[in-house]
């Protein structure tokens, strides 16, 4: 029985890749670099910002180059992340259906942790009750070490707990904690690469995800 799930956070509960890649264009303009299209910045999101702000600079930028860039692009999203960024449509609900079912509800992202936070306590407010984000004391995903110290936290087990995410990092997160897992299809991977994640259930809509976690696992 599901007494916990632990969601990812960008592409899963929220889409949030416009805003994304408008702050990675405006820290790439500061310092006279090609901006990159919504296809980009999708193809290179979820492994941290970071690593996105990597990817998404040209090839050879230095690393006192990009941590100018990363700092820009912080500075940028604090003021703007919510300019288009959105829940999915239903995912409200289905936080509710979980709540009334006595489901508790964490989001683990790797993204950076204030902006986690920020998003789900606006965004979905009195939803989730715990998130977490990319914190210097815990390895980001896929280490399972934050997925472990947010069951602790709320007082769960491995055996009732939950992983779903949008991406195959998301899927081997959840494995490597031991924890059932749920693929969905709607964020920033395609299907192939998450069939071959082999998650536990794969979920098409956000209704059928909700029916996969109160009645199937």
């Amino acid at each position: 029985m599901t007494e916990l799930v632990i969601f990812d956070l960008d592409g899963t509960l929220l889409y949030t890749i416009e805003d994304l890649r408008d702050s990675v264009n405006f820290a790439l303009k500061q310092y006279d670099m090609p901006t990159v299209s919504l296809e980009a910045a999708t193809a290179n999101v979820g492994n941290g910002v970071k690593n996105l702000i990597s990817l998404c600079a040209p090839d050879g930028t230095d690393e006192q180059t990009l941590d100018k860039i990363l700092s820009a692009f912080k500075e940028h999203y604090k003021g703007n992340m919510e300019n288009k960024t959105r829940p999915y449509d239903g995912v409200a609900e289905m936080l509710i259906k979980l709540k009334e079912k006595g489901i508790k509800t964490a989001v683990l992202s790797n993204k950076f942790d204030a902006a986690t936070v920020r998003l789900c306590n606006n965004l979905m407010p009195n939803l989730i009750d715990l998130p977490v984000g990319e914190r210097a004391d815990f390895p980001r995903k896929p280490s399972p070490e934050a997925v472990y110290d947010i069951i602790e936290r709320l007082g769960m087990k491995c055996e009732n707990t939950v992983f779903v995410g949008d991406s195959d990092t998301d899927i081997k997160t959840g494995k490597n904690a031991g924890v059932k897992t749920v693929a969905v299809t709607w964020g920033y991977r395609n299907r192939k690469l998450l069939e071959e994640s082999f998650a536990d259930y794969m979920a098409d809509t956000v209704d059928e995800l909700c029916e996969i976690l109160i009645n199937k696992i």
